[in-house]
């Protein structure tokens, strides 16, 4: 991380329109803002409008009850501490001699007052020490001036995104869920398996349907019913015993589902109960809410549904391999060579749409949250008139969640169709060394209907992966 001593305001944060001009007054030649915090609330707790300001000289307020600007100059003896109740947050400014202001604020605003006391400190020693401010220059958030992720546009702190992604081992220490339902998520695992081969028999049994019936009669060979109904038989008993393995399979890992869930939502609740109130007073309701609700939902369908649909999907994907190269090697061989950059390109999209799903989780949690703090506190808000306020901060989390899902379909609307794209092309190869092979005579017909009808089964398991 490269720093730089001579520019100790970096990136200077940018101080709200309304605020500007009278800001620009008050700042002396060459003195410069390095945060903000716009408070909300009054000594009365009553909603109102002021400015908090530190730069590189001075700490500056303009507050409700206070028809003028006042401002102490950095020193050393002078601190700024900060502290919450009741969901209201309150920065303090003392000194040697006691308490010198207050100022309040929602705990939506939290963020910046932290970032505020950060700069506070960091001048105030820069001061008294006589050292320049050493700051980092890399991209920063313009609002919280938070370092910003090579390559990515969104600040995490704002977003409330952790910088380093969870390790996938992490997962492991949801078996302690699972684990009362073992046997049952045994037995789902045991019926996929069979449903999966159950699957795979009617395109083997396409092979001598066309070779041994078919291809004949155009030969001028009689058709043999008895062997016709013998392979039709095959082909609906496997279908019959694919669809009650699927019901049977479905149905158990339904139950398994909600029970997992029930006891994932009421452990998490325990857990929330158990907490502190400076855990809730740093926390927004609709994140709290999401955890219960929608992330807890996410994970109960991990554990019970998608983890074996993922085994599934590599059953389906190892054995039908298999069977390719146990009929025709060479074609099996031409079959998958698509297979390397479908692969990557999967393994590529994964990721983003992953982390744009994350993002678009945390996005809907601020849509929530400005519902869950505004539909309970319907009444305070009709009383301080604060209908057009509380609409504006609808509107702008509900803009950014438009944002964020615009950003995730650009990946999506391009992944499908280039997977397809691929899919296309290794068929049409599929059918180009087929014919080839039957011109000379090393296939016939019904293997390559039956590579053909298994190549759509197997890229299709490839892309729910």
């Amino acid at each position: 991380m490269n720093l730089n001593a001579l520019n100790p305001a970096g990136n200077e944060p940018t101080v709200p329109g309304r605020w500007a001009a009278d800001v620009e007054a008050k700042l002396a030649a060459g003195e410069k803002p390095q945060a903000w915090l716009e408070i909300d609330l009054d000594n009365r707790l009553k909603f109102a409008s002021g400015l908090v300001l530190v730069t590189d000289r001075r700490l500056l307020a303009y507050t409700p009850d206070n028809t003028r600007w006042q401002e102490w100059p950095l020193r050393g003896g002078l601190t700024l501490n900060h502290h919450d109740h009741a969901g209201v947050g309150a920065l303090e400014l003392v000194d040697e001699n006691g308490r010198l202001a207050t100022w309040r604020y929602t705990l939506a605003r939290n963020l910046a007052a932290l970032r505020v006391i950060a700069e506070f400190d960091l001048h105030r020693d820069s001061l008294v020490s006589g050292q320049p401010v050493l700051r980092s220059t890399d991209d920063s958030c313009p609002k919280c001036k938070a370092p910003l992720p090579p390559g990515e546009d969104e600040c995490p702190v704002c977003n409330r995104e952790a910088a380093v992604a969870p390790s996938t081992w992490t997962l492991f220490r949801l078996w302690r869920f699972a684990r009362p339902y073992r046997w049952q998520l045994f037995i789902g695992f045991a019926l996929t398996l069979a449903s999966t081969a159950a699957q795979l028999v009617p395109p083997y049994l396409t092979m001598p349907l066309m070779d041994e019936v078919l291809i004949p009669f155009q030969n001028g060979k009689p058709i043999d019913w008895p062997l016709v109904g013998m392979y039709l038989g095959g082909l609906f008993g496997a279908a019959v015993l694919a669809w009650g393995l699927g019901w049977i399979r479905t149905y158990i890992l339904s139950l398994v589902s909600e029970r997992m869930g029930r006891d994932l939502r009421t452990q998490t609740y325990d857990h929330l109960l158990g907490l502190s109130l400076e855990y809730f007073g740093g926390k927004r309701t609709g994140d709290l809410m999401a955890r219960i609700g929608n992330e807890t939902d996410r994970i109960n369908i991990f554990l019970s549904l998608d983890l074996l649909n993922f085994a599934t999907d590599v059953l389906m994907i190892t054995m039908t391999a298999v069977i390719l190269f146990s009929i025709n090697p060479w074609l099996a061989l031409v079959t998958l060579l698509p297979l390397p950059i479908i692969g990557w390109l999967i393994h590529f999209v994964r990721e983003k749409l992953r982390t744009g799903f994350e993002k678009i989780d945390r996005v809907w949690a601020e849509v929530t949250n400005v519902l869950a703090d505004t539909i309970p506190g319907i009444r305070v808000v009709k009383a301080f008139a604060q209908e057009k306020r509380e609409g504006e901060r609808f509107r702008a989390a509900n803009e950014h969640n438009l944002q964020m899902n615009d950003k995730l379909n650009k990946t999506w609307s391009l992944f499908t169709p280039t997977v397809t794209l691929l899919t296309e092309v290794g068929l049409l190869v599929v059918w180009v060394f087929g014919i080839w092979q039957i011109s000379k005579g090393e296939s016939t017909v019904g293997v390559l209907t039956a590579f053909l009808a298994y190549i759509g089964r197997f890229y299709t398991r490839l892309d729910s992966m």
